[in-house]
């Protein structure tokens, strides 16, 4: 390339504005782990608290922490039995719904008289 002279880039310019990802890895907030993570972590925790050269207080603190992860494990537990049972009342009366829709559609054609009702309720079936 010829000194003095620069070659225009075929790049867009950069405005300078950085925009962020909206994607799960890059949110922070402060979700409470899954049920895989509790259980790893209760595992980790175990084979730590196995070993027979640890601390007295670093077995204490991981004693407590296996508490607090099991606790943890038993309400997400909880919760996730409660939703469970909540989201399946609510399958089953969609379900119903549903079920029952084109037997009503039937018996309203069978009774109507009109041409544009009729026409309405057979595009429905």
């Amino acid at each position: 390339m010829p000194s003095g002279k620069v070659k225009p880039s075929t790049n867009r310019k950069s405005t300078g504005k950085t925009y962020a990802r909206n994607d799960a890895t890059n949110q922070t907030h402060n979700a409470v782990p899954g049920f895989q993570k509790i259980k790893a972590a209760l595992r980790q925790t175990g084979r730590l608290l196995a070993k027979e050269r640890l601390n007295a207080d670093v077995r204490v603190a991981m004693e407590r922490k296996k508490k607090a992860l099991e606790a943890d494990l038993v309400e997400r537990m909880r919760k996730e039995r409660t939703l469970a049972q909540r989201y399946y009342k609510v399958k089953f009366l969609e379900q119903q719904k549903v079920t029952r829709k084109p037997g009503k559609t039937k018996y309203r054609l069978e009774e109507s008289t009109e041409k544009k009702e009729r026409k309405k309720l057979e595009e429905g079936i």
